[in-house]
């Protein structure tokens, strides 16, 4: 990429993290590198990240370089910004802290896609911000989520479960219970010791970041177990 390029990714990286340094009350760690290549497929792009690498695979207009006007230099499409702020989350959710069992892609994408929206929100704006929540919601229609207290085995939750489902039922909640209490609960996940990490590690770490039984109880009964779990997710996410 050209210097200018360069600049701009440097500096929207540099925004990402001091947000979520703020947010989580933890330092970042070492600089990431960005590495961009070509996939030996034609139909493939992906990104992924092995911290400190993040790593962006992809033909056209999924290649790194592309992402960026020719001429202002600044990304061409915002929700560019979005999956660059879901790899970079991943040092808190998949380096710092390593969920496992049943809840692993709840916490290691899920949650990692609902600080990368608020991210999101920080550096774009409410009306992006809301638009990608509309995004998720058209998604999920079709959708016929097994409720979270049910899984078992961390396969149960899907790809659109990972990325879709579960930013909007975090968001829901954090309907319920505040932003302030939200960052608690995330700030209590990702300093946690190694544990298992499942339905009792959700509730417990709530309960922890201040929520009481009371309304878990409420967020269990209205946005996990119910019959019409994702109904009420979507009219809370749509409340805001």
């Amino acid at each position: 990429m050209n210097l200018d390029k360069q600049k701009t990714l440097s500096e929207t990286t540099n925004r990402i993290i001091q947000f979520y340094e703020k947010q989580l009350k933890m330092p970042y760690g070492k600089p990431v590198v960005y590495l961009s290549t070509t996939p030996v497929s034609k139909k493939n792009e992906w990104m992924f990240v092995t911290y400190p690498t993040v790593a962006i695979v992809g033909i056209k207009n999924y290649k790194l370089e592309n992402y960026f006007d020719d001429e202002s230099f600044q990304f061409k499409q915002k929700s560019n910004i979005t999956f660059i702020a879901h790899e970079l989350g991943h040092y808190y959710l998949g380096t710092t802290f390593v969920p496992n069992s049943s809840l692993r892609w709840f916490f290691l994408e899920g949650l990692t896609d609902y600080i990368s929206i608020q991210a999101a929100r920080e550096l774009l704006g409410t009306e992006v911000y809301q638009k990608i929540l509309r995004n998720y919601t058209a998604e999920i229609e079709s959708l016929e989520p097994t409720p979270l207290s049910q899984i078992t085995v961390a396969s149960e939750i899907g790809e659109t479960y990972r990325y879709r489902y579960t930013p909007l039922l975090l968001t829901a909640i954090e309907r319920e219970i505040g932003e302030s209490r939200m960052w608690e609960w995330i700030r209590v996940v990702i300093n946690s010791e190694p544990q298992i990490t499942d339905m009792q590690f959700f509730k417990s770490t709530l309960l922890k970041a201040g929520v009481k039984q009371v309304e878990y109880v409420h967020i269990l009964e209205t946005y996990i177990d119910h019959p019409k779990a994702k109904e009420n997710i979507v009219a809370k996410v749509n409340e805001g």
